[in-house]
């Protein structure tokens, strides 16, 4: 189950937020990368049995509301 991981991460000084999407068999981390590493957040994940496979992108609040936004505006026919 991934939620202990999520409870292991969410200790880590520096992760904001860690949210389990268990469907996706998926963890999203929010870190603050000047108080931890993703090397130290990927040794976490070991520890606990899991695999850890980073995800490149990377998520801007400003930049993820305007894509949202170009979205709603966007007509289908």
């Amino acid at each position: 189950m991934l939620l202990p991981l999520r409870k292991k991460l969410t200790e880590q000084e520096g992760v904001n937020k860690a949210t389990v999407n268990f469907a996706m068999e998926k963890v999203t981390i929010e870190y603050n990368s000047k108080q931890i590493s993703i090397n130290h957040l990927k040794q976490v994940v070991s520890k606990l049995g899991y695999q850890a496979l980073e995800d490149k992108k990377q998520y801007d609040e400003d930049t993820e509301k305007l894509e949202r936004e170009k979205e709603s505006k966007r007509h289908y026919w």
